[in-house]
């Protein structure tokens, strides 16, 4: 009987261990992913920036200037928004990721129950 108990203990012990590991694992990729999309925007709005001072610095004529820095900023909107398109995209797939975790989780539970009884 208490071999099977350590035997019992270990099995649950070592599945705990992959469960943690393997939510660790989606938890790194979301966070890996959301990361990327950041800076990608923080690139986006650096270069924008660049853009605005290089016009304001050639400048002749402050009607094309407001056209010109007009057009930057729709490019700049244009572009932030189409990466916040696809951070929902990721955290759909988190949110799918971490379901199918806590679906396994509670059949694994369910399995050892079982056993137990």
């Amino acid at each position: 009987m208490t071999n099977d108990f350590i035997k019992q203990i270990t099995e649950m012990n070592k599945t705990a261990a992959d469960s943690v590991k393997a939510l660790a694992d989606i938890n790194t990729k979301a966070v890996k992913a959301m990361f990327e999309k950041q800076s990608e925007i923080f690139n986006i709005v650096l270069e924008a920036g660049q853009k605005q001072v290089s016009l304001t610095a050639e400048a002749k004529d402050a009607a094309k200037l407001v056209a010109a820095q007009t057009k930057v900023a729709k490019e700049t909107g244009e572009k932030v928004v189409a990466i916040a398109s696809s951070t929902q995209e990721i955290a759909e797939s988190y949110k799918n990721e971490l379901t199918g975790w806590v679906e396994a989780g509670v059949k694994t539970a369910q399995t050892a129950a079982k056993k137990a009884a």
